[in-house]
């Protein structure tokens, strides 16, 4: 069975080396610590057979939701963990009382940007080099919701989806 945890410290060794193995500009461990004293983030990870597979670093800032950093391990990706990750942290942003998202993604990675869509994230730029290596960051965002129907209509897509993810993937959410 999945599970998504919250990030502890000691977890922060096995995130990097996924970290490491995933994207072309890593970020460090130091980086990832740094979240655990970040009262905006709420990262968690995703736990298989006693090892994690992945993990997400969302922050909730300002009646927003901003994904900062989503990771599957390449053996583990096409199952659709990213996007139970991904749907997790955007129910806590509303629980939350998160009214609009945001996110960058780098403009190469398709599938990222498939999945955003599917929740309804729409572009809204584009940055010129933004990262490291030189390569273009799309700016995607969701809202703000203009009412409650509005938040509730997107609620129900977050709840359908999940119950999607949970016929697909047996997994447990711990608190």
């Amino acid at each position: 069975m999945i599970q998504i945890k919250p990030l502890k410290a000691e977890d922060v060794p096995a995130i990097t080396q996924i970290e490491a193995v995933s994207r072309p500009t890593p970020w460090s461990e130091k980086q990832f610590l740094d979240e655990l004293n970040n009262s905006n983030s709420d990262p968690a990870v995703l736990w298989e057979t006693g090892q994690i597979i992945g993990y997400i670093i969302p922050w909730m800032v300002a009646g927003e939701i901003q994904i900062q950093n989503i990771v599957v391990a390449p053996t583990h990706r096409k199952r659709g963990l990213g996007e139970l990750l991904f749907n997790v942290a955007l129910g806590r942003g509303l629980e939350q009382g998160c009214s609009a998202g945001y996110l960058e993604v780098r403009e190469s990675n398709k599938p990222a940007i498939g999945l955003y869509q599917k929740y309804q994230f729409q572009m809204a730029g584009r940055r010129e080099g933004y990262y490291r290596d030189g390569e273009n960051a799309l700016l995607m965002n969701l809202g703000p919701f203009e009412s409650a129907a509005e938040q509730e209509t997107y609620q129900r897509l977050i709840e359908n989806r999940a119950n999607l993810l949970q016929k697909k993937i047996k997994f447990e959410i711990v608190v």
